[in-house]
């Protein structure tokens, strides 16, 4: 399976991370495990620390540049939901019935790579970051995930880059809670 290697460029400084956590350029928010930490936590064999910038607002149009293999994209994300004008969200009051309740911002969107041939991204902001899964024309795809999700205290720019290939996977089975031959 062909690697890619991925580095963030925010404005003129390029950030990312090196085996042993240190960061390149940038000044930390928080705490940052080493990378072998995050992989182990995250379940992943491969992937590498990026220093993401989040969009400070969301639900509208976000940007950040990317290097790609010595190559250069820009990540371009819109928000982008599946709700339709009669969406109505609700959540169940003490006594059970359901209350009408605001509906928060749309998290979610799509968007491309300019710069990679037929690259596509979708995701969602999340508390900690930003998940999403890039597409590529040769079928490649890449998963990236704020390192947050496994580390409280972890600076927020913080995410982990990697290929869905390379998600560790369990070959047992449970039954009852007994691993089963």
């Amino acid at each position: 399976m062909m690697k890619m290697n991925l580095t963030v460029a925010v404005g003129a400084a390029v950030v990312a991370t090196s085996m042993n956590g240190a960061m390149a350029n940038g000044p930390s928010t928080g705490l940052t495990p080493t990378l072998p930490t995050v992989l182990a936590e995250h379940g992943l064999t491969d992937g590498q620390m990026v220093r993401l910038p989040v969009a400070p607002i969301v639900g509208e149009q976000y940007t950040v540049p990317l290097l790609f293999d010595g190559g250069f994209g820009v990540l371009d994300v819109s928000p982008y939901t599946v709700r339709d004008a009669g969406f109505m969200l609700y959540e169940a009051g003490d006594d059970g019935e359901l209350i009408p309740v605001e509906s928060d911002v749309i998290r979610t969107f799509r968007g491309t790579l300019t710069g990679v041939n037929d690259a596509t991204v979708a995701g969602a902001f999340v508390d900690g970051g930003m998940e999403a899964i890039l597409l590529f024309d040769d079928g490649r795809r890449l998963a990236i995930e704020p390192v947050s999700r496994h580390f409280t205290g972890a600076d927020a720019l913080m995410h982990v880059v990697y290929d869905p290939a390379d998600v560790e996977t369990v070959e047992a089975y449970y039954v009852d809670g007994r691993p089963v031959p």
